[in-house]
């Protein structure tokens, strides 16, 4: 799977903005994930892309979480889309 193939889940477009943080903490974290997959020799081809979808879904889900959490009260109307 190709990092410029991949789609931000709906669910998170839905709530958040998507920013160009957001973007570069994914490539980068997508790029060690891709690295460290790609040395399991024992998994098929379907198998990857099970867990790269899965990987992809919860990466978003954590970042919605910790945006809400971790986001002081003052900024809070900025993390939400319109």
């Amino acid at each position: 799977m190709d990092f410029n193939k991949y789609e931000i889940p709906k669910e998170y477009t839905d709530k958040f903005k998507v920013t160009e943080r957001d973007k570069r903490q994914f490539k980068k974290f997508w790029n060690d994930e891709l690295i460290l997959l790609n040395k399991m020799n024992n998994l098929s081809k379907d198998d990857i892309e099970i867990i790269h979808k899965s990987i992809i879904s919860i990466f978003w889900i954590a970042k919605g979480i910790n945006k809400e959490k971790f986001t002081p009260s003052k900024y809070k109307k900025n993390i939400y889309s319109d």
